[in-house]
């Protein structure tokens, strides 16, 4: 797939995360690579926001020996944690079937417990199943037989309040694809 066209499938067809610092605009994708290899979640993101924040990063912690925010423990964050894919390895992308969509994302309320956000989503056949993530909402797993927008409403949890399901859909590890142009 050709940058362009990349660029031109997620601001035409993907509703995106809104922009909250240091990130812009993401997009939640699936993404099949040119080996036919398949990653069901994929959020692709202008590399411009990421590149800022390194370089300042880099130069805020340049004079710093501290191993946990020090300069080389930066260095390291940036370059060998996350997993990322390369633009020019996308065959073909499409819509994501584990995105919850925005709408219901706008209903989950934030932590309920410390690290922890935990909420019942309402599927359009009216089951109830129970989520939880410690800090990522990009994907979600889910129930066997439903995909996103089969979620029509986000229930919070209450601190304290009984819950009605046991079983926990959490969160997805992703892969993110960095381009120039968003």
């Amino acid at each position: 797939m050709r940058l362009e066209d990349i660029v031109s499938f997620v601001t035409a067809n993907v509703e995106p995360l809104p922009a909250f610092p240091p990130y812009g605009e993401r997009y939640r994708v699936s993404a099949t690579l040119s080996d036919n290899t398949f990653l069901p979640c994929v959020v692709i993101e202008g590399a411009r926001h990421t590149v800022d924040l390194a370089i300042k990063r880099f130069q805020e912690t340049r004079n710093s020996s501290d191993i946990y925010i020090g300069y080389v423990a930066i260095v390291k964050n940036f370059v060998t944690h996350g997993n990322t894919v390369n633009d020019y390895d996308l065959r073909e992308i499409s819509q994501s079937s584990f995105a919850i969509p925005l709408a219901r994302m706008r209903e989950i309320s934030g932590e309920t417990s410390m690290g922890w956000t935990e909420f019942s989503a309402i599927m359009r056949d009216g089951k109830e199943y129970r989520f939880g993530t410690t800090f990522l909402t990009e994907f979600f797993d889910l129930p066997a037989g439903y995909n996103a927008s089969d979620i029509v409403r986000i229930v919070p949890a209450v601190r304290g309040q009984a819950r009605s399901v046991e079983a926990v859909y959490r969160e997805k590890p992703f892969f993110t694809c960095y381009v120039d142009g968003l």
